[in-house]
């Protein structure tokens, strides 16, 4: 089954652009992400969404933009009529370390679904390299992190985010993360129990 992602992107959020330029090289898990970006497939027998979101002029963030800058993706869905998420990177934090968090907003299926979100999460950093080790966040838990604040149901737009995945720059300049002055950020949420 695949579910298409919300079309456009509003004001000020980068889109899921995967097109590649003429003089970029193609990575090797461009299959990986074609299949399965904005999709509900099976991974070690749970079935799962996966979302991936290219996130471009990477150096360039990491570098110049502030230290609370942050960039947001597009809303999507996890499951057609299911709960809406983002995600939104803080490239240059601390002057040192970059973030990924994931976070709930308000969908138009709100008033269906159970709350407050219960599905397990997990954030990948895509390594481009071979063999790939990709920089990998725990699997979150919403009913043992944080406060149910952070995962009822959104009353007007996003909630605040609260789990994420940190990591220094200087790691994600290691072996092969960013590709074309890009990274590809991959969030996997589990839509049944292990």
């Amino acid at each position: 089954y695949t579910y298409q992602p919300e079309e456009g992107h509003e004001e000020g959020y980068e889109a899921a652009d995967y097109s590649l330029q003429e003089e970029e090289e193609v990575s090797p898990r461009q299959t990986e992400i074609y299949r399965f970006n904005s999709t509900m497939h099976q991974e070690e027998g749970r079935r799962v969404f996966t979302y991936y979101w290219r996130v471009a002029d990477v150096n360039y963030k990491m570098n110049n933009w502030g230290r609370q800058r942050s960039l947001r993706s597009q809303s999507f869905y996890v499951f057609q009529g299911g709960y809406r998420m983002y995600i939104r990177i803080y490239p240059n934090h601390n002057g040192e370390n970059v973030y990924v968090h994931v976070g709930l907003t308000e969908g138009d299926y709100d008033s269906s679904l159970d709350w407050p979100f219960r599905l397990k999460h997990r954030i990948n950093i895509l390594d481009h390299g071979f063999p790939a080790e990709d920089l990998t966040s725990r699997v979150w838990d919403p009913t043992e992190l944080c406060s149910g604040w952070n995962w009822r149901r959104p009353g007007s737009g996003d909630n605040y985010e609260c789990v994420g995945l940190g990591f220094s720059k200087e790691v994600l300049r290691s072996r092969n993360y960013i590709k074309n002055d890009a990274i590809v950020i991959k969030l996997t949420v589990f839509l049944s129990p292990a």
